[in-house]
């Protein structure tokens, strides 16, 4: 299993100082995400897009890294989800914090499910459902799953475990764009 250590961690801004670690390096109160925000890309615009399809099998699949630039969708094809490119904006954070902020965030991007008028009880409820599927993704309850990363600019990245060979369970693809 990769993780990061205590000096990656701090150069990537993810461990504050006033975090006291453990032997192993890890911080005590894990923080779970920190969005960076002044990430830009430093290449020029690829001509073709990338599509990342990976199949996470474990627990250990949740802690690979993921740069969502805001021109990527994101899907789990298992419950439904597509995220249109620009939902979310720009992230850096791990598999397994991303469906945790989809989840956090959808509610108040769309309606809050317990005060909507207009909302019928049916669809209250497969709301409901949808969000629960969400936090099993999340919490390595209901595996394996898909993730997929489509990213027309191509300027998306999923961590590949096993670089510098291909990941068993990782597909890349480029494509032209239309």
């Amino acid at each position: 299993m990769y993780a990061r250590n205590a000096e990656q961690n701090r150069i990537l801004g993810l461990l504050f100082p006033e975090e006291p670690l453990t032997e192993q390096g890890v911080p005590q109160k894990r923080r779970r995400r920190r969005t960076v925000k002044a990430l830009r890309s430093g290449a020029a615009i690829s001509e073709k897009g990338k599509r990342i399809t990976l199949r996470i099998e474990e627990r250990e699949d949740l802690s690979r890294d993921i740069l969502k630039s805001e021109a990527c969708g994101l899907t789990i094809p298992e419950i439904d989800l597509a995220l249109q490119p620009g939902t979310l904006g720009r992230r850096f954070t791990t598999v397994e914090d991303a469906p945790e902020q989809v989840y956090e965030e959808m509610p108040e991007r769309t309606y809050a499910a317990e005060a909507s008028s207009t909302m019928v009880d049916e669809d209250r409820q497969k709301f409901q459902d949808f969000l629960k599927q969400l936090k099993e993704i999340t919490n390595a309850e209901k595996l394996p799953f898909t993730l997929i990363q489509d990213a027309p600019l191509a300027n998306s990245y999923l961590q590949n475990l096993y670089t510098p060979d291909p990941g068993p369970n990782m597909e890349i693809v480029t494509y032209e764009r239309t």
